[in-house]
């Protein structure tokens, strides 16, 4: 899928990026007595960026931490309970988180609040938040139709599209 490739070359970007004015800053600021202020706020909402824009990618390639030693320990019904129970937990997080970041998006808004130190307008970045955890709902509800296939996918390789490439 062209749009799984884009999305991973954008989130690659994204943190060369973040990692790249981090150096900069540290350079400017430690050799050159001179920091630049926008450097870590800059930083902090690519890293915002990576991590809610990346939570459905990494979910829909079976990718999020998973203890699965502990997990295959159980008989089969209680698998399928506990998958259950991990499915309905992951759903209801993201619910809460969607709720408070869409009232902190709607409440930046609306007060027009800003950055320290770069002045930016913060409800645009509130919204990638907003973006990110509904994308991630969403996969939760496409992905997850069978709640076991949370640990299913983890003993198997994918690939970028999510399609399995190799067995462990």
């Amino acid at each position: 899928m062209k749009f799984i490739v884009i999305w991973t070359r954008i989130m690659q970007v994204m943190l060369v990026g973040m990692a790249f004015l981090i150096s900069i800053g540290a350079l400017m600021r430690y050799v050159f007595n001179h920091p630049l202020h926008f450097v870590d706020e800059t930083a902090g909402i690519l890293l915002l960026a990576i991590t809610f824009l990346g939570l459905a990618y990494v979910e829909k390639g079976g990718r999020h931490v998973n203890i699965d030693t502990v997990f295959n320990l159980f008989p089969k019904k209680i698998k399928s309970v506990l998958a259950r129970v991990n499915w309905v937990i992951e759903v209801l997080w993201a619910i809460v988180v969607l709720v408070f970041v869409s009232m902190t998006t709607i409440d930046y808004y609306d007060t027009q609040k800003r950055s320290l130190s770069t002045d930016w307008l913060l409800y645009p970045f509130a919204a990638i938040m907003v973006l990110g955890t509904a994308m991630l709902i969403v996969e939760f509800l496409i992905q997850k139709q069978s709640p076991l296939s949370f640990f299913r996918k983890r003993s198997h390789e994918h690939d970028d599209d999510g399609k399995e490439i190799s067995s462990k």
